[in-house]
């Protein structure tokens, strides 16, 4: 993977391997070589383009999913002022109180990425689609002015969208060099990628 490309011999064998000694997600974690795993997707890839995957969801006229994976969208939650306060009441006249109040020790807790919903983030060659328990967001690949890749995510940037939308997933960088591929591809992305046997 040293010219960040693999040839065909070079992924039939690699996939030879990878099925024989039974490498799944949690085999590669647990072995610590995530980076290498993710370079080695990104130079297949490069150098033979993506394949044909399973999915769910409902695709329209030629459309092809090439990736799908589960995710979590993320989103920022609000800032917040953590302080302890105090107060008195006391009475100045009938049916009137007055109440005075103080706060102490405030501390101010900066905003966090938190889990907004989880589900799945499907890539297809028109668009990426999550379907989240309580949200589903798409992003039309011709729409797209950045794809932003993060060590445990990857975020969009949309023409005509002010959120950027932030998704946690294991393989981000594989859907990545996906996307890159595709975009490349020009207008006859279907043909050129790899289908099932029928």
């Amino acid at each position: 993977i040293r010219d960040d490309s693999l040839e065909v011999a070079e992924a039939q064998t690699l996939m030879h391997i990878v099925s024989t000694v039974g490498i799944s997600d949690e085999v590669i974690d647990q072995a610590g070589i995530r980076d290498l795993w993710n370079r080695t997707q990104i130079a297949a890839i490069n150098g033979m383009g993506v394949s044909e995957a399973h999915t769910d969801l409902l695709l329209r006229g030629g459309e092809v999913a090439v990736f799908e994976e589960v995710a979590d969208l993320m989103g920022a939650q609000r800032g917040r002022f953590v302080g302890q306060s105090y107060g008195l009441s006391f009475r100045v006249a009938k049916g009137v109180r007055l109440h005075t109040s103080w706060l102490e020790g405030g501390v101010v807790v900066p905003p966090e990425l938190v889990v907004k919903d989880y589900g799945l983030l499907t890539l297809t060659t028109r668009r990426v689609v999550f379907t989240g328990q309580t949200k589903t967001i798409e992003c039309r690949l011709d729409k797209m002015v950045g794809v932003n890749l993060l060590n445990d995510g990857i975020s969009f940037n949309m023409t005509n969208r002010e959120r950027v939308d932030l998704f946690k997933l294991k393989n981000a960088p594989k859907m990545a060099a996906s996307i890159n591929w595709i975009l490349d591809q020009g207008e006859d992305v279907e043909a050129r990628v790899h289908r099932f046997a029928s």
